[in-house]
C-alpha cells in the first residue's frame, strides 16, 4: 500500500499540482520548438510551487509553513513572468497566457488567505460535488467560457475563494 502524505489532502497541494501540470505541458511545446531552457525554468517553477507547499506540510510549526507557503506563492510570480515574456517573444498565444495567468493569480491569492491562516488548510478541502443539496453555491456560471480549458482547476479554486472552504455537507460528495 502506497504511503499518504499530510500535503495530499491541502486542496491548495492539489490545485498547485494542477497548475504544474499545465506548466509542463506548455514546456513540452517549448521544447517541441527547441526552447529547452525556457522549458526547464518553467517546470521548474511550476514544480517548486508543489515542492514548497508539500516540505512546508512537513513542518510542525505554522510559521515555518507560511514561510513554506510564501516561497510557493513567489513561483507564481515567477511563473506568471515567464509567461508574459514569453508571450511578448511570441512563444505563446495570448489566449493561452490569459488562462494561465487566471490561474496563477486565484491560486496566488488562495496562498495569501492561507499564509493568514496556513493550519487552516489542513482539514478543509474544497466541495467538488456540485450538488445543490450541499448547501455550497456555485459560481462556474460566472466564469467565462473559454477559462473552461483549464475547468478543473478554475472551477475548484472560484468556490474556494468566495466560501473560504467550508466542509460540504453531503456525506459523499463525488
Amino acid at each position: 500500500m502506497r504511503p499518504h502524505f499530510r500535503f495530499e489532502d491541502l486542496e491548495v497541494w492539489r490545485l498547485g499540482q494542477d497548475l504544474a501540470v499545465q506548466f509542463h505541458k506548455l514546456a513540452q511545446k517549448l521544447d517541441q520548438k527547441g526552447l529547452f531552457r525556457y522549458a526547464e525554468q518553467l517546470r521548474a517553477a511550476g514544480l517548486s510551487l508543489t515542492n514548497n507547499i508539500a516540505e512546508g506540510s512537513g513542518s510542525t510549526h505554522a510559521k515555518e509553513f507560511k514561510q513554506f507557503l510564501n516561497i510557493a506563492r513567489r513561483s507564481l510570480f515567477e511563473d506568471a513572468s515567464m509567461l508574459l515574456v514569453f508571450e511578448s517573444l511570441g512563444l505563446v498565444s495570448s489566449s493561452e497566457v490569459d488562462l494561465l495567468l487566471n490561474a496563477c493569480d486565484l491560486l496566488s491569492r488562495i496562498h495569501a488567505i492561507a499564509g493568514n491562516s496556513p493550519r487552516a488548510l489542513a482539514n478543509r478541502s474544497v466541495c467538488r460535488c456540485r450538488k445543490p443539496a450541499c448547501g455550497r453555491s456555485s459560481v462556474a456560471s460566472d466564469l467565462p467560457t473559454a477559462s473552461f480549458r483549464l475547468s478543473p482547476l478554475l472551477l475548484a479554486l472560484s468556490p474556494w475563494l468566495l466560501a473560504r472552504t467550508l466542509p460540504c455537507k453531503l456525506t459523499n460528495p463525488i
